[in-house]
């Protein structure tokens, strides 16, 4: 299948089918296909910190913890994305080799040509994730880190 038809809408299938196929990762939402852009040394770092942090801290309780190249169905046929961290504790989750679908935290490493994107339309719609407790949003740029977080009511 190649690179993505920017002029397009592809089905889920279409768009397994391009990830399949593909050398860069690709971001579905209803039918339109991003590519990915690469990352910073920065955002490397942050991200791998992350990664590890968590992992020596969820060890042995059942959860897993996982970086930029897994797939999460934020809204399944509908929106797919990449996080670039995030932890999954259903052991549903376990059973699919490249699909997340009950996260509880994700982790967003923000990058000047995706942090309004972050915080706005992709934000949006991982509030309707029913499982995800926390979402980070954290700058390369400054020592921010924006923390969300779902409590025992929904909100």
């Amino acid at each position: 299948m190649g690179q993505p038809n920017k002029q397009r809408r592809y089905t889920p299938e279409e768009y397994f089918a391009l990830e399949a196929s593909s050398k860069e990762l690709h971001e579905h939402f209803d039918g339109e296909v991003f590519a990915m852009a690469g990352g910073t040394k920065s955002h490397n770092l942050i991200t791998e910190n992350f990664t590890l942090a968590l992992r020596g801290s969820l060890c042995g309780n059942g959860c897993q913890v996982f970086m930029e190249d897994v797939r999460l169905a934020v809204q399944d046929d509908f929106h797919y994305t990449y996080p670039d961290v995030v932890v999954t504790c259903d052991p549903a989750d376990r059973r699919d080799a490249y699909l997340i679908r009950q996260p509880v935290l994700i982790v967003e490493v923000l990058s000047p040509s995706t942090a309004d994107y972050d915080r706005s339309r992709k934000f949006t719609q991982h509030q309707k994730i029913v499982s995800l407790r926390h979402y980070l949003l954290v700058s390369q740029t400054a020592w921010v880190l924006e923390w969300f977080r779902r409590d025992d009511a929904g909100q």
